[in-house]
């Protein structure tokens, strides 16, 4: 697995599937990039926007 890649390999993410009952079609997404949405940058909603402001200034929670 890469560094910085979030996506499992296959015969992980077969293991997964088989230890948590998942189906071939969630096993699959198991084994894609994830996408973390179609938001904006900066976000527009006041708390979000603040929240997301904190997160810049002083790093990840």
């Amino acid at each position: 697995m890469e560094v910085g890649r979030m996506a499992a390999e296959s015969h992980h993410a077969r293991g997964l599937a088989e230890v948590f009952g998942l189906d071939e079609g969630e096993e699959a997404t198991l084994c894609e990039i994830p996408y973390r949405g179609a938001q904006p940058m900066p976000p527009a909603e006041p708390l979000v926007y603040r929240f997301y402001g904190l997160v810049l200034v002083y790093g990840t929670i």
